[in-house]
């Protein structure tokens, strides 16, 4: 049976701001992030694992063809050629500047891309302004960005690769390899699996997944954020 050896070096992710006052986080001490160790994946059984040897709390996310480091500035991408659709461009000549010192949770706010037309649009969650000044939508960092694959008229073109080298071609129980079963998730102060989703939360990061009948992952959210005060 063939298999294939995965480096499953972590995953960083969600924690918003307020999520990082919970219980969890209250009793998790300051010791550093570890790393998961090599794992063999079973390739009859699961899916697809690319390679992304990041460390779990690197904040680094494959999008398309090009690394990213979360958090970064929404203009990061503007810059590498995404873009607003109308709506979402209507909705932002009339948002008010960013507050200093805050967050703000989005609510379908989609970038694309033309290399990516037929799969790939990120759905901005949440921007927070670190700045001294209240700031434009661009001048903000993307703490929180989602990616959906039944929304995508080609969902296999989708190529989002998380540290650990999950994909949207990763299956739940590569999932549960890479980053740890309900029992065993060192690099996390707590993890919530079933059938259908999994996610799993760290100090300021956190990552989530909803998943098809036969395991595939159609849902993915991601999250770094830093904290203000």
């Amino acid at each position: 049976m063939k298999k294939i050896v995965v480096l499953a070096l972590a995953v960083l992710m969600l924690a918003s701001v307020t999520a990082c006052t919970s219980e969890n986080n209250k009793s998790k001490d300051n010791t550093s992030i570890t790393v998961l160790p090599t794992l063999a994946v079973d390739m009859d059984s699961t899916g697809v694992v690319a390679e992304n040897p990041a460390p779990m709390d690197s904040g680094k996310i494959i999008i398309g063809n090009k690394e990213y480091v979360f958090p970064m500035l929404v203009s990061e991408l503007t810059e590498d050629g995404w873009y607003f659709d109308e709506n979402a461009r209507e909705r932002l000549s009339e948002m008010e500047l960013i507050p200093t010192r805050s967050t703000e949770t989005l609510a379908d706010m989609n970038l694309f891309h033309d290399e990516y037309a037929g799969g790939l649009r990120l759905m901005l969650l949440g921007v927070y302004n670190e700045g001294d000044e209240p700031a434009e939508l661009r001048d903000c960092y993307l703490g929180a960005m989602a990616v959906n694959a039944t929304m995508a008229a080609n969902p296999e073109d989708i190529n989002i690769v998380l540290p650990g080298g999950i994909t949207f071609k990763s299956t739940a129980s590569d999932v549960v390899s890479v980053y740890g079963d309900a029992d065993n998730h060192p690099d996390f102060f707590g993890a919530q699996l079933d059938s259908s989703s999994a996610e799993y939360r760290g100090e300021y990061f956190n990552v989530s997944f909803t998943f098809e009948e036969d395991g595939r992952i159609n849902y993915l959210q991601y999250s770094k954020y830093v904290n203000l005060e």
